[in-house]
């Protein structure tokens, strides 16, 4: 399984975050609280190649941090008995920064990327879901 890439250029913003708690690229979106004041910058249905619908991926973007990052939402949920790896991906543009996290999947757990600090510009986004046979 794959997914759709998002790419959207995002707003130019100053970070806002307290002195005391620095925010660097892979850092959780929890972070010095930047996973509030967030807004979706894209967002993507993701099919299965034989076109089922696997889910949502969204690129988020902190307006505090000045950070994007990406998140997945499996809908429907998939069982369990599988071993289902998420992949996510969010690249910054022109450097090309790419900030990738693998999880296996479980069912209720969140499948989110760390973020990458963004000062206007573009960034992309992208899942791949695998399934062992």
């Amino acid at each position: 399984w794959w997914g759709l890439a998002a790419v959207v250029t995002t707003p130019h913003a100053t970070h806002v975050t307290s002195a005391l708690v620095p925010v660097a690229d892979g850092d959780y979106p929890s972070v010095a609280d930047c996973s509030s004041w967030k807004k979706d910058l894209g967002i993507r249905q993701v099919l299965a190649a034989n076109g089922q619908r696997l889910g949502e991926l969204r690129l988020r973007y902190s307006m505090r941090c000045a950070a994007v990052w990406a998140r997945f939402d499996l809908d429907p949920p998939l069982s369990a008995d599988g071993a289902v790896m998420i992949t996510l991906e969010v690249t910054r543009h022109p450097d090309g920064r790419t900030m990738m996290s693998r999880a296996r999947y479980v069912p209720g757990h969140l499948q989110r990327s760390g973020i990458l600090l963004l000062h206007g510009g573009c960034a992309q986004a992208s899942v791949t879901v695998t399934r062992r046979p």
